[in-house]
């Protein structure tokens, strides 16, 4: 099963998102804020992070850098309520290499987004095998 640090500052969200993956089989473990998330990446592995990008005085980005520096493969996602960012994706500093979802979105995207960052979309799941 693969593993997914949750960072999102607003509660309800942040339940509601956690308690989606998990259903949907994967192993979340939910963060409020950007001090729990580091200590959760210092001291567990993560296939994806998945983070709100405004997070008080800090960014998502920032959380981004810092998991990369500890695990290279791990891939991000950042959700965020600011249009400014949509479309914006690439290597670089700024958004460090991550995909952005703009909120207020459906469920089946925040799934679909994970399931295609870590490349686990089987034929079936793709619709390509009857």
């Amino acid at each position: 099963m693969k593993k997914i640090l949750m960072v999102e500052d607003a509660p309800g969200l942040l339940r509601m998102y956690s308690r989606f993956l998990s259903s949907e089989n994967f192993v979340v473990t939910p963060c409020s804020g950007v001090a729990e998330a580091v200590e959760s990446i210092r001291s567990k592995k993560f296939d994806l992070l998945i983070t709100d990008y405004h997070l008080g005085n800090q960014t998502g980005a920032e959380l981004i850098w810092l998991i990369k520096t500890v695990n290279p493969l791990a891939k991000a996602l950042i959700i965020t309520g600011d249009e400014k960012l949509a479309g914006t994706r690439g290597p670089g500093p700024k958004y460090a290499d991550a995909d952005v979802l703009i909120k207020p979105f459906k469920m089946d995207d925040l799934l679909n987004t994970a399931h295609n960052l870590l490349g686990e979309w089987s034929l079936a799941a793709k619709g390509e095998l009857a």
